[in-house]
């Protein structure tokens, strides 16, 4: 399906990684060492295992350009695009949103150069997606910042970009709270960054894992322990 190449990849499929082990980790907001320091604990090995990562990598934090260029370069780490991503790219076009994105955390982006910014921006454009679908080899795994934007996951592999589409991937969370405990569709699980708590929230089969404003740091795990840990039986049934 073809895109404009000034719009954000709606999806991305990686392939069942049949070395090391795939890890998952919640919003960063610019704290580099933080995650530097949890990858070593994990013994995270760059040449097998991969790094998943739920966006919101950059603002409020100390080193959002060291961690959003260091995402962008490295071939083991891949990242969803969060609202905060979206915001630096929409205020790169749009002016007028950048007094808004100041607000939210972006002051180190009033230092970038405007190559620089652009640079951020188109590799932001090539590589960050609206969303992921994480093969396993039981099943696949959602990865989208804020929840799943249908009922059904494989409906994404078939949407183009809107911006109705980025907000849903990046902003509601109306899932995380609603009271049906239903199953998203087409994936084993749906796993979600966005909503700050001090502990990973469920609702069906899909989890929230952002603990890094409450805690300090982020939730990391792989995608095992997600399956094993948090996704009951009941999930054979959305494939």
């Amino acid at each position: 399906m073809k895109r404009s190449p000034s719009a954000p990849i709606v999806n991305l499929r990686l392939p069942v990684n049949t070395q090391g082990v795939d890890w998952i980790c919640s919003d960063l907001h610019g704290q580099f060492p933080v995650l530097k320091e949890m990858l070593k604990e994990v013994e995270f090995n760059d040449q097998t295992d991969r790094l998943i990562l739920l966006g919101d990598l950059i603002d409020r934090g100390p080193s959002s350009l060291e961690t959003l260029s260091w995402v962008l370069s490295a071939p083991f780490c891949f990242s969803v695009m969060g609202n905060h991503e979206l915001l630096f790219w929409a205020s790169t076009y749009h002016p007028e949103l950048i007094e808004k994105h100041l607000r939210l955390g972006g002051e180190w982006s009033s230092s970038l150069s405007l190559t620089q910014r652009h640079r951020l921006v188109q590799g932001i454009l090539s590589s960050v997606p609206l969303t992921l679908t994480l093969e396993l080899s039981m099943g696949d795994i959602g990865i989208v910042h804020s929840q799943s934007p249908f009922d059904d996951w494989r409906d994404i592999e078939s949407s183009e970009f809107s911006e109705a589409l980025a907000k849903r991937c990046t902003w509601e969370w109306a899932r995380s709270h609603q009271n049906t405990k239903a199953l998203v569709r087409g994936v084993l699980a749906v796993v979600s960054g966005h909503i700050g708590s001090n502990h990973v929230v469920q609702n069906g089969n899909q989890l929230w894992i952002d603990t890094i404003e409450n805690t300090g740091k982020p939730t990391l795990l792989s995608a095992t322990q997600i399956l094993q840990q948090y996704m009951p039986p009941l999930t054979r049934l959305s494939r």
